[in-house]
């Protein structure tokens, strides 16, 4: 049996230079995206206020 010795300090510091080099990377995809949700959620918040159309089944 082979056991596994993760040094979780490492991974840690490794884990945080990959999200501080991708994170400008993907900014504008991000902002993109919260655009998105919010013109979503502007759309969907009449349908669950009691609006003429049926809710969906769930």
């Amino acid at each position: 049996m082979i056991l596994l010795s993760v040094d979780f300090e490492n991974l840690h510091q490794i884990l945080r230079n990959l999200y501080t080099e991708m994170m400008p990377l993907c900014r504008n995809m991000a902002g993109v995206a919260k655009g998105i949700a919010g013109l979503g959620a502007l759309f969907m918040s009449p349908r669950g206020s009691g609006s003429r159309s049926p809710a969906p089944n769930r």
